[in-house]
């Protein structure tokens, strides 16, 4: 039976959504998830002008954090089909 949110996930998926939160309980960020933050934020932009990742944390909300070459940095938060940013 699957949980509530699982829905058309598959195993793989699953597997990967495991390892994401695990990562992020461990107050670390692999390198594997920031760059598919990467890679949803950028692919959601019409130009990119921030640069690549440079660092990575968790902040005191849980919140995954990212810096760029440009200075700047978002917060990010799994969501159902990738991350929600601000």
């Amino acid at each position: 039976m699957q949980k509530k949110g699982q829905q058309g996930m598959d195993r793989k998926g699953l597997l990967h959504r495991y390892k994401e939160r695990m990562d992020i309980m461990e107050n670390q960020v692999s390198m594997e998830l920031v760059d598919r933050i990467y890679q949803c934020h950028c692919s959601s932009m019409e130009e990119w002008q921030e640069g690549h990742p440079v660092e990575s944390w968790i902040d005191h909300n849980g919140n995954i954090c990212v810096r760029y070459e440009s200075g700047k940095y978002w917060h990010y938060k799994p969501d159902g089909s990738g991350f929600t940013w601000w």
